[in-house]
């Protein structure tokens, strides 16, 4: 089972640096640390991130509204 947390930490720190859209977030340390899952697990960098902004979500931490995009709670 891979260890999400470094990727999670990422994400949320590109949210609150400014980062809205899918495009600003797939990409730098984030996709990165993605292309490493990837590796590690056979899966897209691309789903892993996107699986990751949907668990983010899930656990309330962030928010998605098509005005604002990505958001902290």
């Amino acid at each position: 089972m891979a260890d999400y947390t470094q990727l999670d930490q990422l994400i949320i720190g590109k949210i609150y640096s400014g980062a809205k859209s899918f495009a600003a977030i797939d990409n730098g340390d984030v996709y990165l640390e993605a292309n490493r899952l990837h590796v590690e697990t056979g899966r897209p960098a691309f789903r892993i991130i996107d699986g990751r902004l949907q668990a983010l979500r899930e656990k309330g931490l962030i928010i998605f509204d098509y005005k604002r995009q990505w958001s902290i709670v």
